[in-house]
């Protein structure tokens, strides 16, 4: 008997976390149809207890990360408006030496190896 309603139990969870999370991804997509352009990229990423959407028009973006573990639920959201190169690059020789290459890379929303080569392009104009 305790097993059957501890069966029931977990499957409201389940129940429960896909509610959750399909509210997420109703809000967000909401989000999109207002406030991004048509041709906009959206990638959503499920593991264990946590959802991150990601959308992107190529101008600005949004990622959206939902967690729930238990009776903790935790939202949040990120809106960003990308950079042009010469602004990166100035913000980036901003943070050189305070942060590492990879943190850089996920502060600006670019990867690692674009921070590396803007930083060799930093040195190299430095040299100049």
């Amino acid at each position: 008997m305790n097993k059957l309603k501890e069966n029931t139990n977990q499957k409201k969870l389940v129940q429960n976390n896909i509610i959750q999370v399909i509210n997420v991804v109703e809000n967000v997509i909401n989000s999109i149809k207002n406030n991004f352009s048509e041709n906009v990229n959206c990638s959503i990423n499920m593991s264990n207890n946590k959802t991150v959407i990601k959308i992107n028009d190529g101008v600005k973006g949004a990622v959206v990360t939902y967690e729930e573990n238990g009776n903790f639920q935790r939202q949040e959201n990120v809106q960003y408006i990308k950079t042009t190169p010469d602004e990166r690059l100035q913000q980036v020789e901003q943070l050189m030496g305070k942060k590492t290459q990879a943190e850089i890379a996920s502060y600006l929303m670019v990867s690692q190896k674009t921070i590396s080569n803007d930083i060799k392009k930093i040195k190299k104009n430095k040299k100049s």
